[in-house]
């Protein structure tokens, strides 16, 4: 059986909510298994927002990943800043 290959488009960086860290790691590397090439997927676990794993997927730390990083981590602060008070 042949399988022709499909374009699939994807908007990268994201960050997406998971349940634990082994999600985040898990989903990275099955889309590192469906995309089975030279450019390999990477993650990081910016921290936790509203009780889910907040996880950065990126190809290359560039400005626009590190600016998506920032603002999770300004949103993470302000929630444990109000759960503080």
């Amino acid at each position: 059986m042949k399988i022709k290959p499909k374009e699939i488009l994807v908007n990268l960086p994201v960050v997406l909510m998971f349940d634990s860290e082994e999600k985040v790691a898990e989903f990275t590397s099955t889309i590192n298994t469906i995309i089975h090439g030279k450019v390999k997927i990477k993650y990081e676990v910016v921290g936790m927002l509203q009780g889910q794993y907040a996880g950065l997927i990126y190809i290359n730390r560039n400005l626009e990943s590190q600016e998506l990083r920032e603002e999770f981590l300004k949103m993470i602060d302000m929630e444990e800043l109000s759960h503080q008070q």
